[in-house]
């Protein structure tokens, strides 16, 4: 079946930036001007349940989070980076627009929370070229579900096997593989060597580069 429709992940799919998340803990400390807690970033990484960490900081630092309030003092510590310092990874402008072009619904799905998604999108220029954004708070499952994916291909107005999904977490490719979802594994330097050979044999189609993909669709047309 034709490929009508593509939903992206963001962060380490359109988004170089998952070096950041991965130092998150550092990121926060240094925001709020407290020293930098060790094993805070692996913390953070892991989703571990978040209120031995917030407790740990009010004990130490005299803070007063609860779930929400620290959720939301994250965030406000990561957008200025995504402001000042993420771009798109190589290639993606340059695909997306294309894709746009030859008539494709393109959406993101992503975990982070929907106003700093959209932020971080516009800043890199990207959110013109997409339809909409969709994230996990706003659907209620985490990516371990197929509920976002199937949200979003519900939004698009088509069937889920006319569409294709870029993941660069090995969890989200599982997810999809066994909703029946076609699958474009993107590698990301901060992906473990082991988890990227786990997900590149499990998607459709891995890629190291939206270029090459982009040549490879070029090539096509032409061949047509």
């Amino acid at each position: 079946m034709t490929i009508k429709g593509m939903i992206f992940d963001m962060d380490g799919t359109l988004l170089d930036s998952m070096g950041y998340w991965r130092t998150l803990g550092d990121i926060f400390c240094d925001y709020f001007h407290i020293p930098r807690e060790e094993g805070l970033n692996e913390r953070l990484d892991d989703n571990l349940p978040l209120e031995p960490v917030w407790q740990s900081l009010n004990r130490r630092y005299g803070f007063s989070f609860d779930d929400a309030s620290f959720t939301e003092a994250f965030y406000t510590a990561i957008e200025p980076v995504y402001a000042r310092k993420v771009a798109p990874k190589p290639g993606v402008p340059e695909f997306l627009r294309e894709m746009k072009a030859r008539g494709l619904r393109l959406c993101v799905a992503t975990a982070t929370r929907h106003s700093t998604a959209v932020m971080a999108l516009e800043k890199t220029g990207l959110l013109p070229l997409l339809d909409f954004v969709l994230s996990v708070p706003e659907v209620g499952r985490g990516k371990k579900y197929p509920d976002i994916y199937l949200e979003c291909t519900r939004r698009m107005g088509l069937q889920k096997e006319e569409v294709v999904v870029f993941e660069d977490a090995l969890y989200c490719v599982k997810t999809l593989k066994q909703a029946g979802f076609r699958t474009v594994g993107v590698a990301d330097a901060h992906t473990p060597a082991a988890e990227w050979e786990e997900l590149a044999a499990l998607c459709d189609r891995p890629i190291g580069d939206y270029r090459e993909l982009l040549k490879e669709c070029r090539a096509l047309s032409a061949g047509d």
